[in-house]
């Protein structure tokens, strides 16, 4: 609150998780065949998983198995290009 000083201010944005413990997972795989030269298929696949648990005890291990079963949001992406040879 003041300068060179321990006087703090309260943070509103502890709603959540007042602890500030957040587990987050993210993980992309990428496959890429070339059909023809210059002419390529992508496939995306990408997931995030997340959770801000109030759990008041530091159990890491417990919280590292927990992070694979949050529940995740899942995005499957294609591409497809072609090399014209005009």
């Amino acid at each position: 609150m003041r300068a060179r000083s321990y006087d703090f201010a309260p943070y509103a944005g502890l709603a959540a998780s007042p602890d500030f413990r957040q587990r987050s997972l993210r993980g992309n795989a990428v496959l890429r065949w070339e059909y023809r030269p210059g002419s390529t298929l992508f496939l995306v696949w990408s997931q995030a998983r997340q959770d801000s648990g109030a759990d008041p005890e530091l159990r890491p291990w417990r919280n590292l198995r927990r992070t694979f079963t949050d529940q995740g949001a899942n995005t499957v992406m294609a591409k497809l290009s072609y090399w014209a040879n005009l």
